[in-house]
């Protein structure tokens, strides 16, 4: 697995921020002001009203069918040694694979794999919506 680079910054710089944003323009912004930028911005998604939710139909993936599966060895290692999220890769190979072949899929069930934990508090939210309780540190 591949390790990440750690940076360290002192307390004070912590505090202070490394970003470029000019939060104080951003503070001074109105509601307006943000819907007029969203409006002329081509790639933002459009705001959400309370009609788009009443509209709204919440649609969720079929489950995954549990298999037993032979595979080389090699291979399996490779795959798990990638760390989370193993099996979502293993899957997604399988329907690309799947529809360049002919295939006629449904709409792809995936879903993100598990965003990582917080180091407080007792929820995480997933990057797919769902909420994991975590157990309480010792």
């Amino acid at each position: 697995m591949k390790k990440s680079k750690i940076t360290r910054i002192s307390l004070s710089d912590a505090r202070v921020g490394r970003g470029k944003t000019n939060w104080a323009a951003v503070d001074k912004l109105t509601d307006a002001d943000i819907e007029a930028a969203i409006a002329s911005d081509p790639d933002a998604a459009p705001i959400l009203d309370a009609e788009w939710f009443r509209n709204a139909t919440l649609v969720l993936p079929e489950p995954k069918q549990m298999i037993s599966l032979r595979v080389d060895a090699d291979v399996l290692t490779w795959f798990r040694n990638k760390g989370r999220g193993w099996q979502t890769q293993v899957n997604a190979i399988l329907r690309k694979y799947a529809a360049a072949h002919g295939a006629e899929l449904g709409e792809s069930a995936m879903r993100a794999p598990p965003a990582p934990a917080a180091k407080s508090g007792r929820k995480q939210v997933t990057r797919a919506g769902s909420i994991r309780l975590k157990k309480p540190s010792k």
